[in-house]
This record gives structure tokens, C-alpha cells and sequence, in this order.
């Protein structure tokens, strides 16, 4: 078995463990995971709009 698919049995079974050990922990973190990630993505955005505003009125 290569070990990249090996990498991916052992994550997809700790994942369904812990979905049906904890669920809402698991949901828990995926939500919190989810809106980091996403208030990441928006600042970035703002960050890189200010950067193109900043330039086209010079």
C-alpha cells in the first residue's frame, strides 16, 4: 500500500472515530475551523482592495 493512501485510511478513520465518539465536538471544531478560515480569506481580500486603491490614486 503507498503511503500517501495509507496517510488517507488512518485520517478518514480517525475522523469517523471521532464522529462517532464526539460528534459535537466534532462539529464543533470544523465550525470554528471553518469560520477562521474563512475570516482569513476576507481580510485578505480587504487587505489586497486597500493595496489596489491605494495604488490607482497616486
Amino acid at each position: 500500500m503507498d503511503a500517501k493512501k495509507l496517510i488517507a485510511v488512518v485520517v478518514v478513520v480517525f475522523l469517523g472515530f471521532w464522529m462517532l465518539t464526539d460528534p459535537s465536538g466534532l462539529a464543533e471544531n470544523a465550525k470554528s475551523a471553518g469560520g477562521e478560515g474563512w475570516g482569513a480569506h476576507r481580510g485578505a481580500l480587504h487587505r489586497r482592495h486597500r493595496l489596489r486603491r491605494r495604488s490607482l490614486s497616486w
